[in-house]
């Protein structure tokens, strides 16, 4: 399905609602347009972005058009031909990782939750294997923002990525909500506290969304 020029799962309702009444970039539909354009507000490098979770490139696109780079991770196929049918345009600005971000290698298994909110989560019964790395052993360079939104296992990423945050000092917006940090028995600020534990700053939160960065970097 395609809603406002985004192409979308069949099936999905939370994001089809969310474009509708969002405003345009470049011609096509947003999501989160006023979160994504504070956190840029923050941004004053702008060389690299990297997208944790990218689903199907809506902030990645965004993303692409405010950076000279972008470095996408998406495991689930079920978005990978929507996202590159958004992306077409930027591929050449673009990366996408078929792989999913945690604390270390190996595999884990995944659900895509069928309540029409284009999600999927960690989930030792789901019935989706996927490929697991650390984002230090992804050999990116220079990040000047990073968005994590992983349903729950945010911290699992930032962890793996502690050499790589700890160099480049990128602003860091991350998604911490009870219920599903709650679901893989992590603390709900377990991400934002590593994060602060490391040097950075909580900048601002909305709806369970938190803007971290560093007092030496802008």
């Amino acid at each position: 399905m395609i809603v406002q020029g985004i192409h979308l799962p069949e099936g999905d309702q939370h994001f089809a609602e969310q474009i509708g009444t969002n405003p345009l970039y470049r011609g096509k539909g947003t999501y989160q347009w006023q979160k994504l354009e504070a956190a840029l507000a923050h941004c004053e490098r702008r060389g690299h972005a990297v997208d944790v979770g990218a689903h199907v490139g809506l902030w990645s696109r965004v993303l692409s058009y405010e950076f000279k780079k972008v470095s996408a991770f998406e495991p689930m196929p079920e978005y990978l031909e929507c996202f590159r049918r958004n992306l077409n345009l930027r591929r050449s600005v673009v990366d996408l990782y078929q792989v999913a971000l945690g604390s270390s290698a190996g595999q884990a298994r995944f659900r895509i939750f069928p309540d029409g909110a284009g999600t999927a989560s960690m989930d030792p019964d789901g019935g989706r294997e996927v490929e697991v790395r650390r984002l230090d052993d992804m050999g990116l360079a220079a990040i000047d923002f990073l968005k994590v939104d992983c349903e729950g296992v945010e911290a699992l990423v930032i962890a793996g990525g502690e050499q790589t945050i700890r160099r480049d000092k990128p602003v860091v917006l991350v998604e911490q909500k009870p219920k599903r940090a709650d679901f893989h028995g992590l603390p709900r600020m377990a991400a934002v506290d590593l994060l602060l534990s490391w040097g950075a700053e909580h900048v601002w939160e909305t709806k369970g969304d938190h803007l971290v960065k560093w007092p030496d970097n802008g």
